[in-house]
């Protein structure tokens, strides 16, 4: 009696424990359960592909982001042939968003960052924040009036704000491989890099905390100041100072028990991935 006790407890704890994981698995990856073995299996195909076209193609001519637009878009062409192929399809659309953001966001960011030279980063840092920050709110102020005037979409408020966000935002990738064979200066190019990857990121920030205050709007102890004070505090304040202490660190590390081994470098690099969800 007491063993079969113990065995359907362990049974029920076991089951327990599993089905809670799987359940938040299946709920981040994926809006629709059933489609957990196919996103995982392509998102996995995509990284491998991707990582191997890093690896081959890094003089080619045309630029790693459009090479992975072409396959999606051939991707897109052969579901409508195959049934195969739209299982699959219909499976990265229907993917989560917040997963989609998370698993490659921090892959253009830390690319085009360790293309970077860190001492002109810290020489340029002033210089590209005065041009980034006035450039970002005059820019989507302007996209914004643009499509309030005009307003052919017919957008109401919500979707027209993040629809400006979506605009102002630029692909650091595509920045970086489109300046790499012009001539540039050091100094330009490092400037036009971080210019471009600080745009990316404050545009990310913008459509997360519209989208934030869309959904706190709804709640009965609304508070419109601190639906603004929150995001900026959170995202642009906190991120920023943990970034820097997060930096110091691992210079601190490295600098004292940082060896030369496979296993030290892909620890550093996942400390990164790390220290980017924890800002997130």
């Amino acid at each position: 009696m007491e063993l079969h006790s113990s065995i359907y407890n362990y049974t029920f704890l076991s089951k327990g424990f599993t089905d809670t994981w799987v359940d938040f698995m299946r709920n981040k990856f994926s809006n629709n359960p059933e489609e957990l073995p196919e996103i995982i299996l392509t998102v996995s195909l995509i990284c491998a592909v991707g990582a191997f076209l890093n690896l081959h193609l890094k003089d080619f001519p045309i630029p790693l982001p459009v090479i992975l637009f072409i396959i999606g878009c051939s991707l897109e062409i052969l579901s409508f042939t195959s049934d195969q192929v739209l299982k699959y399809a219909d499976s990265i659309q229907w993917m989560s968003p917040h997963f989609f953001f998370d698993l490659f966001t921090p892959v253009i960011i830390f690319n085009v960052a360790f293309d970077m030279d860190v001492y002109m980063l810290h020489k340029l840092f002033w210089q590209i924040t005065l041009i980034t920050v006035p450039g970002f709110l005059i820019n989507y102020t302007l996209i914004l009036w643009y499509l309030t005037s005009v307003n052919k979409l017919h957008l109401k408020t919500t979707p027209r704000w993040l629809f400006s966000a979506i605009l102002l935002s630029s692909d650091p990738m595509l920045t970086s491989a489109a300046i790499r064979d012009l001539g540039l200066s050091r100094d330009l190019s490092n400037l036009i890099n971080g210019e471009s990857l600080m745009t990316s990121i404050m545009s990310f920030n913008m459509f997360t905390a519209i989208v934030d205050f869309s959904i706190n709007r709804k709640k009965f102890n609304y508070s419109i100041v601190h639906s603004i004070v929150e995001p900026t505090m959170t995202y642009y304040v906190a991120s920023f100072l943990f970034g820097i202490l997060s930096s110091k660190l691992v210079q601190l590390w490295m600098s004292t028990d940082f060896g030369d081994d496979t296993n030290h470098i892909s620890l550093s690099l996942a400390i990164l991935y790390f220290f980017y969800f924890i800002c997130k």
